[in-house]
């Protein structure tokens, strides 16, 4: 397994501020996009976030360009797929997930080209069997798996999501698997103990509110996690 940081931000100083605090250990970051409408909390804006990763990188030259993930908590999603392909060639945007609630055709997934490639979140509440119906997970590159109810950061990880894990292996689901929300040193050991583990884990304020991150990531690396 390896970990990326998640950051879930109101403004553009603060993901400038918690990028700089990271950039010691990663080049790679999830970045959580919320409208107040499909979650119930606002962050910086799709547009703000990418003008500010770009101004960062010129002030930053010296450092390796931000890798980005983006974890699109957004009611429409169309338009902030339309706003990221302005921006094809000014940011490296890799994986870029949208909610299977804001009912994204499957069709998308087939059909979608560009630099960075598309990836179904699935909510706590929402059943794999269910979205079988909607879904060919075969064909989706890859599946990022709420253990939090969506929106903040520091809330409580939900273990029975972990089950979607061993749901799609079963379901022989061979792509990249994410577990995203209430990832902490008490929650790891729960992950490790399953017999399907998934392939990335979006840390949050676990790591940027760490008073000492290489000491965290050690602790991690002693686990046997990556980053």
């Amino acid at each position: 397994m390896k970990i990326v940081p998640a950051i879930l931000v109101k403004t553009p100083e603060e993901l400038s501020s918690q990028i700089k605090k990271l950039s010691l250990h990663f080049s790679r970051y999830h970045i959580d996009i919320a409208d107040g409408n499909f979650v119930p909390n606002t962050t910086l804006t799709l547009k703000e976030a990418l003008d500010n990763l770009i101004n960062y990188h010129v002030i930053h030259h010296d450092s390796p360009r931000p890798v980005v993930d983006l974890h699109l908590m957004v009611t429409d999603y169309e338009g902030a797929l339309n706003t990221l392909n302005r921006y094809a060639n000014q940011i490296v945007v890799e994986r870029v997930f949208i909610h299977s609630k804001t009912n994204p055709p499957q069709s998308l997934f087939k059909t979608h080209t560009g630099v960075y490639k598309l990836g179904l979140a699935i909510n706590p509440d929402e059943k794999i069997n269910k979205l079988q119906d909607t879904y060919d997970f075969s064909k989706i590159k890859y599946i990022q798996i709420m253990t939090v109810k969506p929106g903040f950061q520091g809330s409580p990880f939900i273990e029975e999501s972990l089950h979607k894990v061993e749901q799609l292996r079963t379901l022989n689901y061979g792509n990249k698997l994410f577990l995203d929300g209430g990832i902490n040193e008490r929650i790891l050991p729960l992950i490790l103990n399953h017999q399907y583990k998934p392939d990335v884990l979006y840390i949050g304020s676990y790591l940027s509110q760490s008073p000492n991150i290489a000491l965290t990531l050690s602790q991690m690396h002693e686990l046997g996690i990556d980053h």
